[in-house]
């Protein structure tokens, strides 16, 4: 009778057993370190979304006795002050504050909402705009279309009724920036990251091609405002600290 050995098997099999329980073991810590990481960037940005909640959303810059200014704000959450702890640190002051050494009274409204994509902005923001005459109106949006991948032609259209509106108010100066190049932050995962830096590319061709007539203004953030540098960066290292926002209110110097 012939009896086969399979002793060489199992001792071959066994390692082979742990060699996959233990990449598997790893995976598992990895999956959970990673979820630890992005649910902490998660707390960081509620927090930050808390703090800018607080900001006023009027308020004036500026000697009293120089010729008055009305400047409004539209967009999302890196006009809503996202990042920084002062309000002196946000982009639509900075912005405001360079006014006010131009020797303007600069009456500040500051419409802009953290999470907004241009479907908010043209049906919760733009409506606001019928009881104002601003004289500078400033559109920074996009990050979040780019982010949940909103349709183009649906950004197209929405864009499309934003600037048609905001032509209509007569404001002499409106200023569109287009979105922010998302590849460098560090609180998206590197592959996610390419895609939006891609999605975001796609819409700011369509905004350049829209917006590049007058009254309109294009301040160009994603390529002339790229945060390259986590000391650009918040605490949740998605939002811009008040060394990004210096960074982007810089861009707007010849255009005011």
């Amino acid at each position: 009778m012939y009896y086969k050995d399979n002793s060489s098997e199992a001792e071959n099999i066994a390692p082979m057993l742990f060699h996959r329980r233990f990449i598997i073991l790893l995976a598992i810590i990895a999956g959970i370190i990673i979820y630890q990481h992005y649910a902490l960037l998660l707390q960081q940005s509620q927090k930050l979304y808390v703090i800018s909640a607080a900001f006023p959303t009027s308020y004036s810059v500026g000697n009293p006795q120089d010729p008055p200014l009305s400047y409004v704000i539209l967009g999302d959450s890196t006009v809503a002050g996202s990042g920084v702890s002062n309000l002196v640190d946000t982009l639509p002051y900075k912005i405001a504050a360079q006014l006010a050494s131009q020797h303007h009274y600069v009456k500040v409204t500051n419409l802009a909402r953290s999470g907004a994509k241009m479907y908010d902005v043209m049906n919760s923001q733009l409506p606001q705009l019928s009881s104002l005459s601003p004289n500078l109106i400033t559109l920074n949006c996009g990050a979040n279309d780019a982010t949940h991948f909103t349709g183009l032609s649906d950004y197209r259209s929405q864009l499309s009724t934003i600037l048609n509106n905001l032509q209509a108010t007569g404001a002499p100066q409106i200023i569109v920036a287009t979105a922010p190049d998302l590849t460098f932050a560090p609180a998206l995962p590197p592959l996610y990251r390419s895609f939006v830096g891609w999605r975001a590319a796609q819409q700011n061709d369509i905004l350049t091609n829209m917006a590049n007539h007058a009254p309109f203004k294009i301040v160009d953030i994603y390529t002339d405002g790229k945060l390259e540098t986590p000391g650009s960066y918040a605490a949740d290292y998605f939002h811009p600290n008040a060394v990004g926002y210096q960074r982007w209110a810089d861009l707007y110097t010849n255009l005011l």
